[in-house]
């Protein structure tokens, strides 16, 4: 686990933290802590272009709470985890942001698509995001639809889990 909260990491420091995990060929499970920097949608992508070279991780944890992400953030975030074809675990916790709720109808897309037929397990920590509706919260539910809720959390989604 590596845990770097509040230390003003940028869009590129991302992109250099995700050279230096390329090069851990042995690396199975990934946690980062980002919370509280200012990557925002860039440093989404960025921080998560390890996934594709390294196929070998199959857990993937990511704190990025209360970094400036906005509208585009759950996209980023959405298509970046989509390339981690080994994934069988996700947790992310998004807390302190404001994606909306087309980041996370775009954000659940991600975490649904075909190229992660192996994933089984997903944990959501929203948090409270202003920006998200019970609308938006539904939409990103129904994408998990024939996936068995484990937690739902309360109506301002603060919790989700799905398993299938």
């Amino acid at each position: 686990a590596l845990g770097m909260w509040f230390n003003r990491i940028s869009p590129a420091g991302c992109k250099e933290l995700a050279k230096g995990i390329s090069k851990c060929d042995s690396l199975r499970r990934v946690e980062l802590d980002l919370a509280s920097n200012a990557i925002g949608a860039g440093g989404c992508r960025e921080v998560l272009s390890f996934l594709p070279s390294t196929p070998q991780v199959t857990s993937l944890t990511l704190s990025v709470a209360s970094n400036e992400i906005a509208k585009g953030g759950g996209r980023a975030l959405g298509e970046a985890i989509a390339k981690g074809t080994a994934l069988t675990e996700v947790s992310l916790a998004l807390g302190g942001n404001s994606f909306g709720d087309d980041g996370a109808r775009d954000l659940g897309q991600g975490l649904t698509a075909d190229s992660l037929a192996t994933l089984r397990y997903v944990v959501l920590r929203l948090g409270t995001d202003a920006s998200m509706t019970p609308a938006g919260l539904r939409t990103l539910a129904a994408l998990f639809a024939g996936w068995t809720p484990s937690r739902s959390g309360n109506a301002k989604g603060e919790v989700r889990e799905w398993r299938r």
